[in-house]
């Protein structure tokens, strides 16, 4: 939030508000935006503000399709990796959402150790030594989608 210039004892003609929305699909994603912006509206009309609403880099929320995750578990056990769902998915502002919207997919993760910095982190550093996994693992998939 920005408001105002850093000039003590004036009222600030002006501010942003910058916020960060994700949810697990895109009905709340949508219903969460709308009551934000009521919910500002409101108060601008009771302090006889003007406000205003710009979308930077929406995001669709990724929805896994149910035969497209049968693939991916699939594809792990007969590598004989360690496969685990998540109770919660991940809230990461992801592109694959749009592709999930068109096509049935999925998303997984190969995991790269509880000491990697969080992918989008200033220090994180792609552990190179998962690649040969990921390439095993899409080519498993692309065949149990053969089969």
């Amino acid at each position: 939030m920005e408001m105002g210039e850093v000039a003590y004892g004036t009222s600030a003609g002006e501010g942003s508000v910058h916020l960060t929305i994700r949810a697990d699909n895109n009905k709340r994603i949508s219903e969460v935006m709308s009551a934000i912006k009521a919910y500002a509206t409101a108060i601008a009309k009771e302090e006889e503000l003007e406000v205003r609403f710009e979308e930077l880099e929406p995001f669709d929320a990724n929805q896994n399709d149910v035969t497209a995750v049968r693939h991916i578990r699939k594809a792990a056990q007969q590598l004989g990796l360690e496969y685990q769902e998540l109770d919660v998915p991940f809230r990461w502002g992801e592109d694959f959402g749009l592709i999930t919207t068109l096509y049935p997919g999925a998303m997984f993760g190969i995991g790269a150790g509880e000491e990697c910095k969080p992918l989008h982190h200033p220090a994180y550093d792609y552990p190179d030594e998962i690649t040969p996994t990921t390439i095993r693992m899409f080519v498993a998939i692309q065949k149990s989608i053969q089969e």
